[in-house]
């Protein structure tokens, strides 16, 4: 990314503010429209649209999402956050998410946590 990585800071600082608001459409501005990849423990695909499925799924069991640390370097950054859900055996899950960032927003994430549980949510 060209810029600071204060830049790629409020990048992802600011698609985590919108996920822990519950603004969806914010969130997903910050997602790169032209490309996008996730790679994560359920299952990894190319394209925004998938990403915008999956939050649809896990909106309405987020109870909060707590950012506990952001680090940055260049065009990357490290977020390792509690994801808190109101799921009976999923109430608390420590994610850490490696992140790029290009012109256009997030262009690739990649989710490390023990996804046991929630295979069944995304069924894959």
């Amino acid at each position: 990314m060209t810029g600071t990585p204060q830049s790629v800071r409020e990048v992802v600082e600011a698609f985590f503010g919108a996920m822990a608001r519950h603004d969806f459409e914010r969130a997903m501005e910050q997602v790169s429209a032209r490309a996008f990849e996730f790679i994560g423990p359920v299952r990894s695909y190319q394209g925004r649209d998938q990403l915008a499925s999956d939050l649809d799924r896990l909106y309405p069991v987020l109870a909060r999402l707590e950012v506990r640390r952001v680090f940055v370097d260049g065009d990357e950054s490290c977020v390792i956050y509690d994801l808190v859900t109101t799921v009976p055996g999923m109430e608390l899950t420590r994610v850490a998410v490696w992140i790029t960032v290009a012109d256009d927003g997030i262009v690739r994430m990649e989710v490390f946590f023990d996804a046991h549980a929630y295979a069944q949510l995304f069924e894959v």
